[in-house]
């Protein structure tokens, strides 16, 4: 069987070309190289193969190739191999390969001097219909996406941040994906990142967090913090003025740049560009809490567990549903109840958890209440869609304004929450009786759910 090494086939969107034969391997193959002008699912592309004798006759037929990854990347050539079956005598043999799919296919022949039209298969018609055609192909998302951007100087240093997007279990098309999971992790390094995102599930601390979003049909935004620094064990008033300043000026370059990457993410990939659900824990929930702070209109939604030090209250960070947990036993207690305390001034939708005899680490509860708190914010989304749209008008811009003014939180769940929890006492209340918690020691629980899976302990 005679390869040329230069024959190529192009149909302007498929393309075939630097053709190859193994004959004096254990298994003889024949194949080509394929490619494609943008990312397609190979499942609904075909490449078939086809051997003739001396006379034009076909004698074999390959359904496929031996293996064609899920994608095929844009402009990226994927070598493919039929299996020639033992005992065939491929002397004085011809051979075609067709690669394409409904629309369209492309046909090259072994030996190059034979045309393609001197040989008769079934797509044939289609490889030949050259008529000009509107096609529209489904937008293919890699299910995990590396994505680095520069993100200026950090400690007198250049820095880069990482991005990495990871799809929901069986989602192909980006209209199915409901929603974006974003969630901090402290890695030791870019490699761990790499394994962790392409486990089933995220271990330790972080377990839970992949199947929530395969369950609701969210993609998940992973990143880690790069060198911006602060006191662990302080609030922004408990640092002095200048340390701040540093502090702040570091905290904006990083979120500039998380914003970009997110921005040219969701371009690229048409993933939704609001409405998020943030998850931080310990030092990935100080990250988190900085990040929403200075871009909170990407967020709906922020848990925190354990941080042990906060950043000055802003007031867009009253457009975001928070819940903060912690433990009564962890150092960052008072400076996670003073941080609250503050955050209600200004009108914040948070919720209060100081888990009993906890200290620092997690539980199942702790890390559960994540994913009801979730549930219910997700359950809010139209409504803080409507706030985002009233919110841009001059009249309903100042009602708002003055809401904030005067600690009233935008959601009406919050506004008048049916239950009220003692954070201090670890009692549940009905909001008609919460004259019987002191007024410094309330948190408001919105729903029974929420206010029921509150009173578990750690």
């Amino acid at each position: 069987m005679g390869l040329s090494t230069s024959l190529y086939a192009d149909s302007g969107f498929f393309k075939i070309d630097e053709p190859s034969t193994h004959f004096k391997q254990a298994h003889p193959t024949f194949g080509a190289k394929i490619s494609a002008q943008e990312n397609i699912y190979s499942k609904y592309t075909f490449v078939k193969g086809y051997i003739y004798d001396r006379d034009g006759k076909m004698i074999h037929y390959f359904k496929s190739p031996i293996y064609v990854p899920f994608i095929l990347k844009k402009d990226q050539k994927t070598e493919i191999d039929f299996k020639i079956p033992r005992g065939m005598n491929v002397d004085d043999c011809s051979a075609v390969i067709v690669f394409g799919d409904k629309n369209e296919a492309v046909a090259i022949t072994y030996p190059s001097i034979l045309s393609e039209s001197s040989f008769n298969y079934p797509e044939k018609k289609l490889v030949e219909d050259h008529t000009p055609k509107i096609i529209t192909r489904k937008k293919v998302i890699d299910p995990l996406v590396e994505y680095v951007v520069k993100a200026g100087a950090v400690n007198g240093k250049s820095q880069q941040l990482t991005l990495f997007l990871r799809m929901p279990n069986g989602v192909e098309d980006p209209s199915e994906v409901t929603g974006v999971l974003v969630v901090c992790v402290l890695w030791t390094g870019i490699d761990v990142a790499r394994i962790d995102m392409q486990q089933p599930e995220l271990r330790g601390d972080y377990n839970g967090i992949f199947a929530y979003a395969n369950y609701h049909k969210l993609a998940i935004l992973a990143w880690g913090g790069p060198g911006a620094e602060w006191d662990p064990r302080k609030n922004y008033n408990d640092m002095g003025k200048l340390q701040v300043s540093t502090m702040d000026k570091e905290l904006d370059t990083v979120a500039d740049a998380w914003e970009k990457g997110v921005q040219d993410l969701t371009t690229q990939y048409d993933l939704p560009k609001k409405d998020y659900l943030l998850w931080g824990i310990c030092g990935s929930a100080q990250w988190a809490q900085r990040l929403c702070l200075r871009k909170p209109d990407y967020f709906l939604a922020t848990y925190m567990l354990i941080p042990g030090s906060f950043d000055e209250p802003t007031p867009g960070g009253s457009k975001v549903l928070w819940c903060l947990c912690t433990g009564d036993e962890y150092g960052g207690y008072e400076n996670a109840l003073r941080w609250y305390k503050e955050c209600c001034a200004m009108g914040y939708p948070m919720i209060f958890k100081a888990y009993e005899g906890l200290g620092h680490r997690t539980s199942r509860s702790s890390v559960g209440m994540s994913f009801k708190f979730f549930d219910f914010a997700l359950t809010q989304k139209d409504q803080k869609d409507q706030y985002d749209v009233d919110s841009q008008s001059r009249l309903a811009s100042l009602k708002y304004a003055n809401a904030g003014k005067t600690g009233v939180p935008w959601s009406t769940a919050f506004q008048k929450p049916l239950f009220y929890g003692d954070i201090v006492n670890q009692e549940v209340f009905p909001a008609a009786q919460v004259e019987m918690i002191p007024e410094g020691f309330r948190t408001p629980l919105p729903t029974p759910q929420l206010a029921d899976y509150w009173l578990r302990g750690r």
